[in-house]
């Protein structure tokens, strides 16, 4: 994968940003640029796994609103390309916003497809 012109593989260095909490703001950046990027030149998969990693990060910071719309937009985007996987992963996510919100019953719905969807793709760790 080439580096952007800001120095970042966009989508994994935001990852790795995210995932060891050492820099947010650089992952924030990196997952940016990855939605424009993909955008730019029509990947939907990139797109979608973009937009999800980004909304998780707003979640992990409390960026409810912000999360929620990448989360909807990458949700969107997985099942038109039926990518069960990222799906089910997504819809976690969701559910703990609703859950948040005191949404219970969505947070149930969305639970139990993410469930189906791991148990249906082998995904021990999201059935954990």
């Amino acid at each position: 994968m080439r580096v952007h012109r800001s120095g970042c593989r966009p989508r994994t260095m935001g990852e790795a940003f995210r995932k060891e909490g050492v820099d947010l703001q650089g992952a924030e950046r990196c997952f940016t640029e990855s939605v424009h990027l993909f955008r730019s030149v029509g990947d939907d998969y990139g797109l979608s796994g973009a937009l999800g990693n980004l909304g998780i990060l707003w979640r992990q910071q409390g960026l409810l609103r912000e999360s929620t719309r990448n989360l909807a937009a990458a949700e969107d985007i997985f099942r038109s390309l039926t990518l069960e996987r990222a799906l089910a992963w997504t819809l976690r996510e969701q559910a703990v916003i609703s859950r948040h919100h005191g949404e219970y019953t969505s947070a149930l719905s969305e639970l139990d497809e993410a469930a189906a969807l791991f148990a249906t793709n082998d995904e021990p760790r999201g059935m954990a």
